[in-house]
């Protein structure tokens, strides 16, 4: 129901109306370009088919991870109080969990890692000022999401489709140096099962970034 409400947020910034005003001193317009660097705090799915697959239990996925993002952005159009951006964006991650003993004294489980990267090409609508401003975007690229035992890894994974959207801000505390947050959602296609491969269905991956922006 959470995420339901989150997408309709994004929905609802989407479709705000955009009045076409004057345009703005060039010393108040977004951009011209900025470079993100960010910490990445993805949510994993735990997938009982994922587990069985590879020889485990749900409770031994990891649902949290760690990992960095980055990206690229800049500004050619401005319309009204509205900016296009343009750019990229990058993103690796991953975490892990291993298995209590299941008696005391006893061996831990295994170890189970899931690895999430992907890039892709990105479009913003920006709104603010030269010296803060927040924007809703959007892309299509590709990603792999790599899920396996420390003591089985998989050889290799194939790259899938993915769309990805979000929001975020940027505020310059500096005239070159903002903060940088942004929240993302990774809908992932199916990966289809071949050999030493498990099947994976669709997924959607919500991942949470911080940082600094420079430009």
């Amino acid at each position: 129901m959470r995420m339901i409400q989150d997408r309709v947020v994004v929905i609802a910034l989407f479709l705000l109306p955009v009045p076409l005003l004057a345009q703005a001193p060039v010393n108040e317009r977004i951009g011209p370009y900025v470079i993100d660097a960010r910490g990445a705090f993805p949510g994993f799915k735990a997938i009982p088919s994922v587990a069985t697959a590879i020889g485990t239990v749900t409770t031994n996925l990891p649902t949290r991870g760690f990992g960095v993002a980055g990206g690229a952005h800049f500004y050619p159009l401005r319309w009204g109080k509205v900016t296009l951006g343009l750019g990229g964006e990058a993103v690796a991650s991953r975490g892990s969990r291993t298995l209590d003993p299941t008696t005391e004294g006893g061996p831990t489980g295994p170890t189970v890692n899931t690895r999430f990267s992907g890039y892709s090409p990105q479009v913003s609508f920006n709104f603010g000022t030269h010296e803060g401003w927040s924007y809703v975007s959007g892309g299509v690229g590709q990603s792999t999401v790599r899920i396996e035992r420390a003591d089985a890894p998989l050889e290799t994974v194939p790259r899938r489709k993915t769309i990805n959207y979000g929001f975020g801000a940027r505020w310059f505390a500096s005239r070159r140096v903002a903060v940088s947050l942004d929240a993302r959602w990774y809908a992932v296609a199916p990966q289809f099962a071949s050999t030493g491969v498990p099947a994976q269905p669709r997924m959607t991956l919500l991942v949470f970034n911080g940082g600094i922006a420079i430009r």
